[in-house]
């Protein structure tokens, strides 16, 4: 997989222009988020986020294969992540991936 050298200029464009702000401003912005994610998400659906993350959970353990590696991407503060840990202590955790064995 090459990047184009479009999306390079693109990239290189954004630094120049936002480059302090990414740095400095949005890590700040997203410090305070874990004091109220799971309060936010109950109240945006309506307190399904729970039940949405239960079904979740029980689909990978009945589809996804021992051994399998499944990432983890924007899961916010692991409720999932660590849900599969209590369940199912067997499977082993990494930064980016749950690995089921």
């Amino acid at each position: 997989m090459t990047i184009s050298q479009e999306f390079l200029k693109k990239e290189d464009l954004r630094v120049r222009l936002f480059g302090d702000t990414w740095r400095t401003v949005i890590p700040e912005v997203f410090r305070d988020v874990p004091a109220y994610y799971d309060k936010g998400n109950a109240v945006a659906s309506l307190g399904n986020c729970s039940r949405w993350s239960n079904t979740f959970a029980a689909a990978i353990r009945r589809h996804v294969p021992p051994g399998s590696k499944v990432l983890d991407v924007c899961s916010g503060l692991h409720d999932i992540r660590s849900g599969f840990w209590r369940t199912t202590p067997r499977w082993r955790f990494t930064p980016s991936t749950v690995v089921l064995t």
